[in-house]
């Protein structure tokens, strides 16, 4: 039995970290994509391999099926060890019952841009174990969620935590007259999302601050003029730079 499935990036306009504590933010979605190919078998083994843009293998493992609960066997991809273990669980026998099985996946884009490839894997996964993609997440991960639910809309979002593990998700139209004026610079400097939100959830954020973040995304989406926009990232820059206590980019 084979099985298909792709799901498109996503950029997060606003909010950033704040989104964990309550603020709206804005994610967009991307023409980028990464698409997971299932291909149960005979083999006795589980076979995972990860393509990248130019179809090389930029990760891989192979095990006995019968060893997949051995952490040791995922060369060190916890987050793929995590989420298997968690599918299995969540829908028994989705792995354990398999007498083979084989995973391939592929990005149409550098995998170092980040672009919510981790959630996008999850909702790939989740897809295809029948799985809610969120019982996954939030078992895996410590972010947000704004990322996975971006996967299931092809247009803008408005997300916002109202509380722990339970997201308000609005989609909302979000393409100015001056979109071809926007323009996103890859700083070759990814982070690792887990430790940022780790350092983050050390921070006291006002909730001013919490509404502040909120209004300029509300803004952001009803913005039809460049300069007005740009003031808002602006805006929303200073807040994170000093909420962070790191420079800001610009």
């Amino acid at each position: 039995m084979s099985y298909s499935i792709e799901s498109f990036g996503k950029l997060l306009i606003s909010g950033e970290y704040l989104i964990l504590k309550g603020a709206k933010g804005l994610s967009i979605p991307v023409n980028f994509s990464q698409t997971l190919n299932v291909d149960e078998n005979t083999s006795g083994y589980f076979d995972w391999k990860s393509y990248d843009i130019d179809k090389n293998i930029w990760f891989s493992c192979k095990f006995k099926i019968s060893d997949f609960y051995n952490k040791q066997n995922y060369n060190n991809n916890l987050l793929l060890y995590e989420i298997i273990k968690n599918l299995n669980e969540l829908n028994p026998g989705i792995i354990s019952n398999k007498k083979g099985i084989s995973f391939k996946t592929f990005m149409n884009f550098n995998h170092n841009w980040g672009l919510g490839s981790s959630s996008t894997l999850i909702h790939n996964l989740s897809k295809w174990a029948d799985v809610e993609p969120f019982s996954v997440y939030w078992k895996v991960t410590n972010g947000s969620g704004y990322d996975l639910a971006s996967c299931k809309y092809d247009k803008p979002i408005i997300y916002q935590l109202i509380k722990s593990e339970t997201p308000k998700i609005e989609s909302v139209n979000f393409l100015p007259e001056f979109h071809k004026n926007l323009y996103f610079i890859y700083l070759d400097k990814k982070q690792s999302s887990k430790s940022e939100i780790e350092y983050f959830d050390k921070i006291n954020i006002s909730s001013e601050c919490i509404s502040e973040v909120s209004r300029i995304t509300e803004e952001m989406i009803k913005c039809s003029n460049v300069l007005d926009f740009q003031n808002l990232v602006n805006q929303h820059e200073k807040i994170l730079a000093k909420v962070l206590n790191k420079k800001s980019i610009k």
